[in-house]
């Protein structure tokens, strides 16, 4: 029996890796398709016999120029997955940052409503502040305070310069001041009113 040329061993090899994605691939398309079926099932009108036999023909065609094309494009497919794969735990990452620049060892202190406003007023000698809470901020300060709920605490949070606030900004560093409204031991609002 001859041996095989040499590149032609590249060539079975090549083809052999695209044949296990391809079988990888269209098994994992078809359970989710057949997920797909029993759900429809359930919630739409049975189909003729007709257009079952026309869904699954076409499906049968689909998944035979898939796993045609994945044998043979396989390294583009695997690059292809990757980057989902890489952007699906980036989005996850992202649904897990804290929301908040403030967050619990940055907590200085409980205040009532009328500790947090004494200090507030900024006194301007030109007049341009308005003579309301935290000035030309009331409006953010109203705001916080709309969704105060009963039993919701608010503190005083402050993060010093050397500190980075657990949300990241391009335009914020540290140096952060202001109030945190916490509902069940959780942060659900913050007022930042001075940043360094």
């Amino acid at each position: 029996m001859a041996a095989l040329p040499f590149n032609h061993v590249y060539l079975y090899i090549y083809l052999g890796i695209g044949l296990a994605c391809s079988c990888y691939f269209v098994i994992k398309a078809f359970i989710e398709y057949l997920n797909l079926s029993s759900y429809r099932k359930n919630f739409q009108r049975p189909q003729s016999f007709k257009n079952q036999s026309l869904e699954l023909l076409q499906h049968v065609l689909v998944y035979s120029i898939a796993s045609l094309l994945c044998t043979v494009a396989w390294p583009v497919i695997l690059i292809w997955g990757g980057i989902e794969k890489i952007q699906e735990r980036q989005a996850r990452a992202r649904e897990l940052e804290p929301k908040f620049y403030s967050q619990k060892e940055y907590l200085i202190k409980k205040v009532t409503l009328e500790e947090a406003e004494r200090d507030s007023y900024i006194n301007d000698p030109l007049g341009m502040a308005p003579k309301v809470a935290f000035g030309h901020l009331n409006q953010a300060w109203c705001n916080f305070l709309a969704e105060l709920e009963e039993g919701d605490e608010v503190w005083i949070f402050e993060i010093p310069k050397s500190k980075k606030p657990a949300r990241s900004s391009y335009r914020i560093e540290g140096g952060l001041r202001g109030f945190t409204r916490i509902r069940d031991q959780k942060i659900v609002a913050e007022f930042i009113y001075q940043s360094d």
